[in-house]
């Protein structure tokens, strides 16, 4: 629904861009700005990072559990830790390394919990006497 919504909003700014239209209203006025290479870019993010995206992403549900989906899930932020690491050197704060610790605690909590099998018993199938 994301991708659709950017691309009707980018489809929106060509249509005024090509045209050449100039609006009054301060909400639109900012589309003058742009140039073509800016809407260029729009329309490749929303393809990579929006629509790509996605579509592995929901290709990818669709071939696992639940749980290990949501596992998967827990991990953005840790991910999101390490690159912030690896490529800008940014080191968290005592408050965001309480959060991390407590985040890949509960994906250690969810991954070791192991649901018992319920017993239950069966009714007698000998029927009345």
């Amino acid at each position: 629904m994301t991708t659709i919504v950017m691309v009707l909003i980018i489809s929106v700014i060509v249509v005024l861009k090509a045209s050449g239209t100039h609006t009054t209203y301060a909400g639109f006025a900012g589309f003058q700005l742009l140039t073509w290479e800016m809407i260029l870019a729009f329309v490749i993010i929303a393809l990579t990072t929006g629509g790509t995206a996605i579509f592995i992403y929901y290709w990818g549900l669709k071939r696992v559990t639940a749980t290990r989906s949501t596992i998967y899930e827990l991990m953005f932020p840790v991910s999101a830790i390490i690159l912030e690491y690896v490529f800008h050197g940014k080191i968290l704060n005592p408050g965001q390394w309480l959060g991390a610790i407590l985040i890949i605690g509960a994906i250690l909590m969810v991954t070791r919990y192991t649901r018992k099998p319920e017993t239950r018993s069966l009714p007698d199938s000998s029927g009345p006497s």
